[in-house]
């Protein structure tokens, strides 16, 4: 095949690349990787890989890279670049100069920190720089049109005083850190969809945490939170809330979740309640009509979620439970 012809081309176990690989001028795709754990690894890259102008897609995994080549700056068409598993210590300049660019990863490095140059990076959407040694996420929020970070697995103590610059966030990854509260202003994260900070040293939630109306996915779990802000109960896009072992006594209940479809909270202090005689919940607001209702045994054991004031008997209040099923629903306390 004629090197003209070559758009696609996947090398695997080499320890070289030919300087010749320049003249494969219609190449968009170049992949490489390890398949056996004994064979040979690349440990540089030519000079020649900055005259593929046509280059989009690069992947080089498994390999013993540290550096890039000056004219890998060249590459000015590539806008998906993956350099997982490789030997990096430092977050390479050349990359900065990548004005299309649109997707970096960086998983399973040594990168210690982001450097400012990175504001030049126009058209960066995803940022996955997990298994690294990070400390900071910080020069992150020059990034503008970012809409995903994931940084799992460093060594991150704090989030970016300015983060919310990041207008466009709609996915935040950064379990398993050393972070032990969020700065100021994060709850201005509005398009924010997916936070997932879990396994980190988290003491509380802004009291505005409320304001991040876009949320649907949240995982808070294994942290050292105490008590949810009264704001919480305003995350009504919440479909999956993953919350077990931290110290939470109750949820903020207010208009509800109604797109509550998964609910972790085990290992937290809600209290617990035995069911004296047999009786019903239901699984919707009391003040509904028809609702759904599920049984309850007596002696059963039942977690209170919420004790919430009833606007229409005032004398009474009813709470928010979850049985031993994992069932969600609602009844008064005198009844059960």
């Amino acid at each position: 095949m004629a090197p003209d012809n070559v758009e696609t081309l996947s090398l695997s176990d080499i320890s070289t690349i030919p300087e010749n690989i320049k003249k494969l001028k219609n190449l968009r795709q170049l992949t490489i990787s390890r398949e056996s754990s004994n064979g040979p690894r690349l440990k540089s890259l030519p000079a020649g890989i900055g005259d593929l102008k046509k280059l989009e897609w690069l992947t080089i995994t498994g390999q013993e890279l540290s550096t890039l080549p000056p004219e890998f700056k060249k590459l000015s068409s590539l806008k998906t670049l993956h350099l997982r598993e490789n030997k990096f210590t430092e977050f390479p300049k050349e990359i900065t100069s990548l004005k299309n660019l649109e997707s970096l990863s960086f998983d399973w490095n040594r990168i210690k920190h982001i450097p400012a140059e990175v504001r030049k990076m126009k058209k960066l959407k995803s940022l996955m720089i997990s298994n690294n040694e990070l400390e900071s996420l910080d020069n992150a929020e020059l990034i503008s049109k970012l809409e995903g970070i994931q940084a799992i697995d460093n060594r991150i103590t704090h989030l970016p005083a300015k983060i919310y610059k990041l207008k466009k966030l709609n996915h935040l990854s950064i379990g398993n850190n050393q972070i032990k509260n969020l700065p100021e202003g994060f709850s201005r994260l509005s398009n924010l969809e997916g936070f997932y900070i879990a396994d980190n040293k988290l003491e509380s939630l802004p009291s505005d945490f409320g304001n991040l109306k876009s949320l649907k996915n949240l995982y808070i779990d294994n942290n050292q939170i105490t008590k949810l802000p009264d704001s919480f109960k305003k995350l009504t896009a919440l479909e999956l809330l993953r919350m077990q072992s931290n110290q939470i006594p109750a949820i903020p209940y207010g208009d509800g979740f109604p797109n509550l479809r998964q609910f972790v909270i085990s290992g937290n202090q809600f209290p617990v309640l035995t069911v004296a005689r047999p009786s019903a919940a239901v699984r919707q607001d009391p003040s509904e009509n028809s609702p759904e209702i599920f049984q309850m045994k007596k002696g059963e054991q039942i977690i209170i979620l919420s004790r919430i004031q009833d606007a229409k008997e005032n004398s009474r209040g009813f709470i928010w439970i979850m049985n031993s099923y994992g069932q969600l629903g609602f009844c008064y306390i005198d009844e059960i």
